[in-house]
This record gives structure tokens, sequence and C-alpha cells, in this order.
């Protein structure tokens, strides 16, 4: 066996590599996720991030022309609630409270015990 090259130099020792080289392409799962700051980066910011943000002033309507807009309430005809309203509105009623029970129902409401007579 020569290890020569045809011009006489020595060829370089050929490598085995006794673990084949592994296609790592798509094992790790791509969700799309990218976080491109560390949690130091995104908690310790400078002190301008934290700086209360200033609405602009609208050029249209602002609190200098605000009174000069007619704003009137006006009445709406029909039914203000349910069926047929021009506004959807809950009931009257909506969300109160009913502390009654099947109990209460069913033999009236308890009546306690005066303290003096027990």
């Amino acid at each position: 066996m020569n290890c020569l090259t045809s011009s006489g130099l020595p060829a370089p020792l050929g490598v085995y590599h006794r673990k084949p080289k592994q296609v790592t392409a798509q094992l790790i799962c791509d969700d799309g996720f990218r976080e491109l700051k560390t949690m130091n980066q995104d908690f310790y910011q400078q002190p301008k991030v934290h700086e209360i943000q200033r609405k602009p002033v609208l050029s249209m309507i602002n609190k200098y022309n605000i009174a000069d807009l007619s704003l009137q309430n006006r009445p709406v005809k029909g039914t203000q609630e349910g069926f047929g309203a021009v506004i959807v509105h809950h009931p009257a009623h909506h969300g109160a409270r009913r502390f009654a029970t099947e109990t209460r129902d069913n033999f009236g409401a308890p009546v306690h015990a005066d303290p003096s007579s027990t």
C-alpha cells in the first residue's frame, strides 16, 4: 500500500469516523416562539420604559371644544328593554340578589327566639 500521491508527496491520512454524522434537522419541534431577550433584559429595563405614557391631544375633539358639541339625551320611542328594543338592555331586575330558599318559600321566614325568653 502506497501513501504517496502521484506527485510523490505524502498523502494526508484518511479519517475513519467511529460514529456516522446524524441528521438533526427537525428533531426539535418549532412552535414559532422566539425568545429574543433574557429574563434579566426583560424584567430590569431602563426607567424610561416604565414612564407613564401621555395621551396625545386629539385634533378634532378635545377638552377645549367639547362644550361646543350639543350632547343631549334624546328619548327613543318604543320599548326600552326586551323584544323590539332599539338598544338591548338587561331587564330592570337583572343581577338582583334573591335570598329565598325552598324551606323559606314553603314554611316562611324563621322566627328567632327573643334572647330574654331563653
